[in-house]
Formats: structure tokens, sequence, C-alpha cells
């Protein structure tokens, strides 16, 4: 299970980097409708992980030759996958087995994410909530809970859980047209910065620091008004298609234009370049293109967009699963 908590923590910061079709309206709306509930103003991140859509052995196997993993990390990676294979692969026809992944600001003084599971249907929320719990303390030495609320079984921070029973959710339209451009996949991550968040960035930080680009930030307040990337997963070919959408087409455009500059400024740092001593060239490699409102990005074996975002990303991941794996 700690696989689950890996793929979530590793890959959420990096929300911004899943399957060619879009998915059915009616899918997305399901999916939004799971959520609403827990969301406001506040929340940063979320993610839908459908743990009958992908195999995690497999999966596992096809990431860690990619991301160049050491063999003790696959091994340890595919046998924390194997109870889920087991566990989802019991559950009879028509079952859902979805799990969400909620990063809020407003948790930011304690761990500021937790997670949902539905509880409509033949769900194995009620089995995997206990090993949840059982792998984030292990991990993270942090003690959650697991209460129903709203139909959902919420694993969080005992605080978490009571601030949830109390709030009240705020309607988060983007969430649903997220979910609908990331399309029918395994996984959907989702950056979805409130209007509230976007302005007070632009008031405290009108310009990026000149190590940073300098350039304004609107260029990303603006040019980011959410974000998606879904991710296609094992049996199926590993894939991964990214939507950004920006305010409208200009600010899409200069998006896609700054960022260049960014990169080439992030590169520059001491800490990027002795990480990740390919950034320069292949983070260029993964800057989506405009049309219209919006931009996107397709990233495949075929294309080389797979190596070109392991290079970038598997040196971070791989340090964060390390640290777990110390603890």
């Amino acid at each position: 299970m700690r696989t689950l908590l890996f793929v979530c923590c590793g890959l959420v910061p990096s929300a911004l980097v899943a399957p060619p079709a879009c998915a059915e309206d009616s899918d997305a709306k399901r999916l939004a409708e799971a959520v609403a509930p827990y969301v406001d103003a506040q929340t940063l991140f979320i993610a839908h992980i459908d743990l009958r859509a992908f195999d995690g052995v497999k999966s596992i196997a096809s990431l860690a030759e990619l991301a160049q993993l050491s063999d003790r990390t696959r091994n340890q990676l595919q046998a924390d996958a194997t109870p889920i294979n087991v566990l989802t692969g019991g559950l009879p026809e028509g079952s859902t087995a979805d799990v969400f992944i909620v990063v809020s600001i407003a948790d930011v003084a304690r761990l500021p994410l937790f997670f949902l599971m539905p509880l409509a249907g033949n769900t194995p929320a009620r089995p995997v909530a206990p090993e949840l719990r059982r792998a984030i303390a292990k991990s993270l030495h942090v003690q959650f809970k697991s209460e129903e609320i709203a139909g959902s079984l919420v694993t969080a921070h005992p605080a978490t859980l009571e601030r949830l029973k109390k709030a009240q959710a705020t309607p988060r339209p983007e969430i649903a047209a997220a979910f609908e451009a990331a399309g029918t996949s395994a996984l959907q991550l989702l950056f979805i910065p409130s209007i509230e968040i976007r302005r007070l960035i632009e008031q405290l930080l009108p310009t990026l620091p000149a190590d940073l680009g300098g350039v304004p930030t609107k260029t990303f307040t603006q040019g980011v008004a959410w974000g998606v990337a879904g991710v296609e997963l094992a049996p199926k070919k590993t894939a991964v298609h990214v939507v950004i959408q920006s305010a409208d087409a200009e600010a899409a455009a200069t998006l896609e234009r700054e960022l260049p500059a960014a990169i080439a400024a992030l590169g520059k740092l001491d800490q990027v370049r002795q990480t990740i001593p390919m950034f320069d060239e292949r983070a260029l490699e993964l800057v989506p293109k405009a049309s219209g409102d919006r931009l996107t990005l397709d990233l495949t074996e075929e294309n080389g967009g797979l190596k070109a975002v392991a290079e970038v990303l598997a040196p971070l991941a791989g340090g964060i699963y390390s640290r777990f794996l110390s603890r």
C-alpha cells in the first residue's frame, strides 16, 4: 500500500506532467461529484486513482525501467503493489475502486493531504483504509484516522477530519472540466488553484525573482487557470496527456513563449544542476503547445517524451521514495 502513497506524494507536486481520448462527460461528472463535498477555495491538488484500471506490478516494472530505478526499489514497490492487485482482482464485475487524494492549503500546518474512497457500490474502501493508515504511520510518522463523511470513507489527520465535518464546500466547476480533459485513464492529476489563490499570489509576488526568470507572475497565474494530466498504465501502453487551461488565448500564448526562459533560469540553479544533470536539455522537450486558450502535451515512448520526463523527475521521485524506505 506504500506504493499508493508514493505515487501520490511523488507525482502530485509534478502534476503538470495521460490518455489521448477525452473522458465521457458522465464519468467526469461522476468523479467531480464524488469529490465535491470536500473541496473549497483552498483546495490545490486532486489526484484520482482507479485501482481497477491498471496492473500495479506490471506498471511498476515498466516505470522502473523507464526511470532506471534500482532492483531493490523496484522489488519493494512491486511487493507493496501485490496486495492491491489481489484485492481489486477479486472484486465483482461493475465494482468501483476509486481513491482520491486531496491537497489543501487549509491543512498546511499538518500533513496537507487526505484520502477519499467513495462507499457507493462494491468498493474495497473499508479493507483499504487500515492498510493506508499503517503505510502513512510507517512512512511519515503521522497518525491518520478514517471516518465516514458525506458518503465516503475519509482517511486523514484527526484535525483535518474535524475540519471536513464542519466545512462548507465551494462549487469548483473547473474540476469536472479538468476530469473531462484528462480522459478515462488509470490516474488523473489535477492542479486547481482557485481564482482567490491566484490573485493572492499576484498581490504578494507581482514579479518572479531574477534567478527564476524575473517575469511577471501573471504569466503563470493567468496562464494556468488549471492543469490536468491523465496517466495510462499497464496493461495498456504507458502514456501521459497534459492539458493546461489558460485565462484566454493570449495568456496561453504568453505562457508557451515564456516557459523556455523560465526553464533556462531554473537550470542555472546549483541544486537543480546537481540533482538533474540533464535538466536544461530534457525539460525543454516538456513545454506544451498552445492552441486557443489551452496548452497540450503528449508524452509516449514513441515520441521520447516519457524518457524526457523520467530524466527530469526520476531523481526527485527517487529521492522521496528512498527517504520513505529509510524510515
